[in-house]
């Protein structure tokens, strides 16, 4: 039984720690795989994983190419 506990804890904090949400800030400095110009962004194979967010400042573009 505490072999189970011990197990169930690893597997917690190991499926924790390995899910780290990247976050993209449009708000006038640089992105990689983006181009600016202005407040325009444009950006081509914007890699994402699930967690990811996307955070868009008052004023700013943004443009996805496929």
């Amino acid at each position: 039984m505490r072999i189970n506990i011990f197990l169930a804890g690893l597997f917690f904090y190991l499926s924790t720690t390995m899910a780290q949400a990247a976050t993209f800030n449009f708000n006038g400095v640089d992105v990689s795989n983006c181009t600016r110009s202005g407040a325009q962004y444009t950006c081509d194979n914007l890699s994402m994983a699930d967690t990811d967010v996307i955070v868009i400042a008052s004023g700013y573009g943004v443009t996805f190419r496929p």
